[in-house]
């Protein structure tokens, strides 16, 4: 769900949005329970797009950043200086 928000935020000017690559999630997800054996599975059931046509998979933040170090929050200091 937070993918699919940012993607569609970014898609109608409505925000940007940073960060590493996201989950590739290759659309929407069906879950199934079997419970005679009490056990579930998951499958992506149906392609997900964004407004352009570009399948979600394929999208990653315009403003693309991979930290290099856990001593501080290089994310955070990055998107304070777009705003600067």
């Amino acid at each position: 769900m937070g993918e699919g928000l940012a993607c569609r935020f970014e898609s109608v000017d409505k925000g940007r949005v940073m960060g590493t690559q996201m989950g590739r999630l290759s659309g929407a997800v069906w879950s199934f329970d079997l419970t005679s054996v009490d056990y579930g599975s998951q499958f992506p059931a149906e392609r997900v797009f964004l407004l352009d046509g570009t399948p979600r998979e394929h999208y990653h933040p315009t403003q693309y950043f991979i930290p290099t170090t856990n001593e501080k929050d290089e994310l955070m200091e990055k998107a304070h200086s777009l705003f600067k």
